[in-house]
């Protein structure tokens, strides 16, 4: 079973702390694909310590990988990249003008007022994925507390400037895989 990567292993989101252990009893081998892991909140932590041995975790950055390392043996955890750093943007790559303010008006923002004109692009239903590509591209500026708002912008070659969120993901997303696209 492969597990799509998520950030729902924090204080904000933390659905899949319930739903992952019903999941991987039905399997042999499971992998969670690329994830952050909050385990400064208690469910996380304690879902992670009552992982079953043939469950596999790849972190999306340095400090759950760091985090996870007391938790998980080794060769069952593992460091990459967020798989939407695999995806090819270059539909969404062209000239554009403007600036999008994209940041979270959700559980996971941070407490900075929200810029005028705000447009939390990522907040839909994760099928309208290529409405989100298009938005992005329609700007040459992007600023956003959106991990994957983030990484698509980054990768289309937007000018891009990453905010935190309520805690360390965009941080460590941004010095693990987004500070090689500086410009």
């Amino acid at each position: 079973l492969l597990i799509l990567g998520s950030g729902g292993f924090s204080h904000g989101y933390n659905r899949m702390v319930e739903i992952v252990p019903l999941l991987v009893k039905k399997y042999a081998t499971v992998y969670i694909l690329p994830t952050t892991f909050d385990i400064s909140y208690p469910p996380v932590k304690k879902f992670l310590e009552e992982l079953p041995e043939h469950v596999s975790i790849f972190c999306r950055e340095g400090r759950s990988h760091s985090d996870l390392s007391e938790i998980i043996p080794q060769h069952r955890l593992f460091l990459d990249h967020d798989t939407a750093l695999e995806f090819d943007y270059s539909k969404w790559r062209r000239r554009s003008y403007g600036v999008l303010n994209a940041f979270r008006d959700d559980k996971e923002s941070s407490e900075r007022p929200l810029p005028e004109g705000n447009q939390d692009v990522s907040a839909g239903p994760d099928h309208q994925w290529q409405a989100l590509l298009d938005t992005i591209s329609e700007y040459s500026i992007v600023h956003t507390n959106r991990a994957h708002v983030s990484i698509a912008a980054a990768l289309m070659g937007k000018e891009t400037h990453i905010y935190p969120s309520s805690y360390f993901k965009q941080k460590e997303i941004y010095e693990f895989s987004l500070a090689r696209f500086k410009g």
